[in-house]
Order: C-alpha cells, then structure tokens, then sequence
C-alpha cells in the first residue's frame, strides 16, 4: 500500500478537495458499512467476513454506522446496462467489421442486437447516474472511508469463470475509487476480501484506508 501512495504522488493523482490524508487512527475513525443492493446475492463467506470486519473495526475503537442506501441506486444497474448496450456498439463496431470472428460472442452481441436502447433512454441514463454521484459524494464525504462487499463469496471452483463482479457495478458507474483488501477467509479457507471506497477523486484517501483495514486484517491472520 505504500507503494501505491508513493506511486500516486509520482503521477500527480490529486487528493481532490481533501488536503493529502494523514494516517488514520481507530480512536477518531469514522466508517460506513454498506451492504449495497447486491447484498441477497451475497453468500455465506463474504457474510461471514462482513460480520467479522464489523466486529475487528468495532473493537479496534472505529465508529462503526450501518448505511442503507437510498432506493434510487437500485436503478444504477440498469442505467448502466443501458449505457454499456450504447457505448459498447460503438466501440467495437470497427473490430467488428474488420474480424468479428475473432470476437467473442459476448462482445458481438453488443454490434448484432437489434435492441439497442433509444436515444432518450441513454440520456434518461446520464443524466440519473450524474445526479447518483453527486449524492454519493454527500454519503461517503461524511465518513473517512466506506467498506462494501467486493464479491458474493469464495471464488469458483476451476477457471472457467472468476467469478461475479456484481458487487463492483455500483462503484465503477459512479466512478467511486475501489480497493479491494483481502484477509479475510471463507468456509474453504479460500481469501475473501472487502472494498473500501468513497467520495470521487477520493483515491489517496482510500488508499490510506485500505492500508489501515488491511492491518487490522493482518492481525486476524494466525502466525505461520
């Protein structure tokens, strides 16, 4: 984590309206707990490490707040859908025409659809999501860092697939910064990790907070 802080210093990330974190202390830390509109999705793993993250951030002297999130962010997933139908079309069309066999069927069904949202919609889309973003600013701006679930559970048996990103739509959408800590385990042994995020532009912030997570997390870990 202090490599990613120093990196971000050398590529001018800015600190935002916030002034260059200092580093956080358990007594005066403030922290939101949001399960996100994934959450039934969530299985019994990711539960468990939610509920022990609780516990570890609780006792180590963090204020620890429940947010629920307003309704209205149920809607960021199709929004996106929407605007991901959109902009993908558009992206991979010259690909498309020049090798679509080399294409997998998952990105030519964005150029073959012949569903494609109506202009109104994607701009119904842009315009919610924007006004999502600034609100978000407001939620997260109230605390020093957010911790959210990053997936539904342990990862998948073999490589067929890596599993769901479901937990991370949300963030990406409202361009939220996303650091995934991992120690925590589930029922397989298998680690599991949580996401802190927050404000945008918030991204030395957030990365002062996975560093401190990722501590406490560290002292859950037995000694080899």
């Amino acid at each position: 984590m202090d490599d990613l802080s120093l990196l971000s210093q050398i590529v001018r990330i800015s600190p935002g309206s916030r002034n260059i974190p200092p580093p956080l202390r358990p007594s005066s830390c403030r922290v939101a707990l949001i399960r996100s509109p994934m959450w039934p999705k969530a299985g019994p793993g990711t539960r468990g490490a939610w509920e022990q993250a609780d516990r570890v951030l609780q006792q180590a002297g963090a204020t620890v707040v429940h947010v629920e999130l307003p309704n209205v962010f149920n809607r960021c997933y199709d929004w996106r859908e929407t605007i991901v139908s959109s902009e993908a079309r558009a992206a991979f069309l010259p690909r498309y025409l020049q090798a679509k066999e080399q294409l997998h069927s998952s990105i030519r069904k964005y150029v073959e659809s012949k569903e494609h949202p109506s202009g109104e919609a994607v701009c119904e889309a842009y315009d919610c999501i924007g006004q999502l973003r600034n609100q978000w600013d407001k939620i997260a701006g109230e605390f020093d860092f957010v911790l959210t679930p990053s997936v539904p559970d342990e990862a998948p048996v073999g490589l067929e697939w890596t599993g769901s990103s479901a937990f991370c739509t949300l963030w990406t959408i409202l361009h939220a910064p996303a650091l995934n800590v991992p120690g925590l385990v589930g029922d397989s042994g298998l680690p599991i990790g949580l996401t802190v995020t927050g404000p945008r532009s918030a991204d030395r912030s957030i990365l002062e907070a996975g560093k401190f997570v990722g501590e406490l997390f560290e002292d859950l870990q037995p000694a080899p």
